[in-house]
């Protein structure tokens, strides 16, 4: 899937709203965020291509791992079923 690039403040944004999210439901998460955050903050990751796109993959990785944390149970392996995909991948 081919994807847009992100602008720096998009990845900012994104960054506040899963640290937000993650406060709740994994705290520790959130600290490891924030800390990314404060880390890109002064940064001008723009004209790092490759980092714009690592901090893009851990924004989707940490979206769809607090999706699945609030799942039961029975919905995980539903979604494991349905996507055809082991709980450990």
């Amino acid at each position: 899937m081919i994807r847009q690039r992100q602008s720096a403040i998009e990845i900012r944004l994104q960054l506040r709203e899963l640290i937000d999210q993650a406060k709740s439901i994994k705290p520790s998460l959130a600290v490891r965020l924030s800390n990314l955050l404060r880390w890109i903050k002064d940064k001008q990751i723009t004209q790092k291509l490759s980092v714009v796109d690592f901090l893009s993959e851990i924004i989707l990785d940490a979206n769809f791992w607090l999706i699945l944390q609030t799942l039961t149970p029975e919905q995980k392996q539903q979604f494991y079923r349905d996507e055809k995909i082991s709980p450990a991948e």
